[in-house]
């Protein structure tokens, strides 16, 4: 096996790794975009407790995430961006499903004073149009280097 060889294979290997390494990123570029929203909000005198906050900034965090994990796992990809980027986007998208999907939210309900568990859908919908920015900015960046459409046939 070439040394060329073994580095497109190695490649191929880092790329869930880098995934991975995009999702631990998030939470650092997450905290300041979260401290920043709370402080905006907070000093337009909307008072944020915890729960409501964290309802509030979850699309962004997911979206946040998505968009990293899509961009640094395709960053590896030897070959075939954009099949490796919607792959990506496609697994990210079921295990954003598994961790995002099935937040609720409590709501009492008028006519019997007990809390009824709803579905909140912006956390998973931030977090499916972060990643959806992230394979198109892959495919955008990858057409505009290759453009197949300008090239030349004798």
């Amino acid at each position: 096996m070439s040394l060329s060889h073994f580095i497109k294979v190695l490649r191929w290997f880092l790329v869930p790794l880098c995934a991975v390494a995009g999702y631990i990123a998030a939470f650092f570029v997450a905290i300041p975009v979260n401290q920043a929203i709370h402080s905006y909000l907070w000093s337009h005198g909307h008072a944020m407790p915890g729960k409501e906050f964290l309802t509030f900034v979850e699309p962004y965090d997911g979206a946040i995430a998505a968009f990293l994990v899509v961009v640094c796992g395709t960053f590896f990809a030897p070959a075939r961006r954009v099949y490796t980027a919607l792959a990506l986007l496609v697994l990210g998208g079921i295990v954003a499903w598994q961790m995002v999907g099935e937040s609720y939210s409590s709501v009492k309900s008028a006519a019997e004073f007990h809390e009824a568990p709803i579905r909140l859908w912006w956390p998973i919908i931030g977090t499916c149009l972060g990643g959806f920015t992230g394979f198109l900015a892959i495919y955008l960046t990858t057409r505009a280097r290759s453009p197949r459409f300008l090239s030349v046939h004798p």
